[in-house]
């Protein structure tokens, strides 16, 4: 009996050893697993662990309570200092830091040749061109770089001078005021700088002869989606979190742009940027992603960026039209500022009327005022890749009576032909040329038609154009170019040899033109 109750009693203490070590591996990869990734609100889980990105919504939560308690330069510091988002060990995040990595500190405002660390990024260069009315020499002035900043501070100091310590309701509109500044003008725009940046990291990649020891996660798309979606965040809910994701649902509610259709559900550019970044973390899960085994990768995770901008968009420009519509001067100035510099890669008289009217000139409450700069949204919905009625229930007549051109074939919009050329010309002027060369290689104005709404665009490049086996519809002529040029694509070599520094053409006018 004695060897029977040895024998159990070896055994029960071999089992218990097993499950104890079973249970230590779990924990450790599950340990691991929250060390390289984050969940986050709406079922996303991210592939890296970037939450800090996440837990700025935090600080605007906090600066928007300080506001409503009266206390704006501890408000105004914690944006400067931050402190929820911890990047690393005793390193915050901080929302003023944002700014510095998109402008003073990128790699293209300080001349270096290999942007491959922090270039200046698309959204951000049309926005300094506008700031500075489309004058290339003022572009990178250091006031241009640090705009989002000094609106910032100046909205710290106007409401220092409104808000009261005693009167808490009072407060309530300079809070939700700071925080949807800080969502528009900061937030929103490092948004397009990740994703900007993330993909021409792919671009580099994929030319790289050891792309293996190039880590870029997953080009800054969880970086993006941290970002968007904040911590603390419920599905389809503008009542909990403190994110751009919040801000689009209060929006889409406003409009009637959501799932319902009827202002109940989740917002349709939510639900749009969340599938956007599903379909990229996908292609980002290949280990061949981004490397010249793969190179459709990173012309695919261009369009989608370029989608994802276009879905940004959507809020920003509902709330100019909520601002607009209400009246309210103050809110008018604030999305003018976020909205209109950006409108420079548009057609120069769009940009032109609204720069005039809302940058140079201020808002006014006269309805023919009012009426102008509405009838304008169909234009300025065109530009950023869609009709106005994708906005909702807008109020505006002209949605109606003058919506854009649809894409029904996969030959596109070729329309818009002249946005892609006149945006490269744009980038290329700014010494961005490389930019300019993702938009003339991979397009981002042509679009071509999907069956589902929900689908992420694909897009007519201008190489496609150039390249094209239709051009020979042109006879006589394209033989006598091909002859005189001694090359098929004759067209299509100039240009790249011009952007990628081949040609004989080197300064950035030459390139530009």
């Amino acid at each position: 009996m004695t060897v029977i109750r040895s024998t159990n009693t070896s055994t029960w203490l071999v089992l218990v050893l097993l499950a104890t070590t079973v249970f230590l591996q779990c924990f450790e990869a599950a340990t691991a697993a929250d060390d390289i990734s984050t969940t986050l609100g709406g079922g996303v889980v991210t592939r890296t662990n970037v939450n800090a990105y996440a837990d700025l919504s935090q600080d605007i939560q906090s600066i928007s309570r300080l506001v409503q308690r009266g206390e704006v330069q501890a408000a105004a510091e914690l944006y400067r200092d931050g402190k929820h988002a911890e990047k690393s060990p005793g390193v915050m995040l901080t929302l003023a830091g944002l700014v510095l990595e998109m402008g003073e500190q990128s790699d293209l405002v300080n001349n270096v040749d290999n942007l491959s660390d922090n270039p200046t990024t698309p959204a951000f260069l049309f926005h300094l061109y506008g700031q500075a009315d489309r004058t290339l020499n003022l572009a990178f002035d250091t006031h241009k770089l640090n705009y989002i900043n000094d609106e910032m501070e100046q909205l710290f100091g106007s409401l220092a001078s409104t808000s009261s310590n005693n009167n808490y309701n009072n407060n309530t509109a300079s809070a939700a005021l700071a925080a949807e500044a800080i969502w528009i003008l900061n937030t929103w725009m490092y948004g397009t700088h990740v994703l900007y940046r993330g993909v021409y990291e792919c671009y580099e990649r994929s030319k790289a002869d050891a792309p293996e020891v190039l880590d870029i996660g997953i080009a800054g798309f969880d970086m993006f989606i941290n970002l968007w979606l904040g911590s603390g965040q419920t599905p389809a809910s503008s009542e909990t979190g403190f994110s751009l994701y919040k801000w689009t649902q209060q929006l889409g509610q406003e409009f009637g742009s959501t799932s319902n259709g009827d202002g109940t559900g989740e917002a349709i550019a939510n639900t749009r940027i969340k599938l956007i970044y599903q379909e990229a973390a996908s292609i980002m899960s290949n280990q061949e992603a981004c490397t010249s085994s793969n190179p459709g990768s990173a012309s695919r995770l261009w369009e989608l960026v370029i989608n994802l901008q276009s879905e940004m968009t959507k809020p920003l420009l509902q709330g100019f039209l909520s601002a607009m519509l209400d009246k309210d001067a103050t809110r008018v100035d604030i999305y003018s500022k976020a909205l209109i510099p950006s409108l420079s890669k548009c057609r120069p008289s769009l940009y032109k009327k609204l720069h005039e009217a809302l940058i140079v000139g201020t808002f006014s409450d006269d309805p023919t005022f009012v009426s102008d700069i509405l009838n304008l949204v169909p234009d300025i919905a065109y530009c950023l890749g869609y009709s106005c009625k994708e906005l909702g229930n807008t109020r505006i007549g002209a949605c109606n009576t003058h919506d854009v051109f649809r894409p029904t074939t996969k030959v596109g919009n070729v329309a818009a032909a002249d946005l892609d050329v006149y945006q490269m010309q744009i980038l290329a002027s700014l010494k961005a040329n490389d930019f300019a060369y993702l938009i003339y290689m991979n397009g981002a104005n042509i679009q071509k038609s999907r069956e589902n709404p929900n689908d992420a665009l694909s897009y007519v490049s201008l190489h496609d154009i150039a390249v094209s086996e239709e051009r020979s519809s042109a006879q006589p002529f394209l033989d006598i170019y091909v002859s005189y040029n001694q090359e098929k694509d004759y067209g299509d070599k100039v240009i790249q040899d011009a952007l990628t520094g081949k040609s004989k053409w080197v300064s950035a006018e030459q390139i530009a033109a």
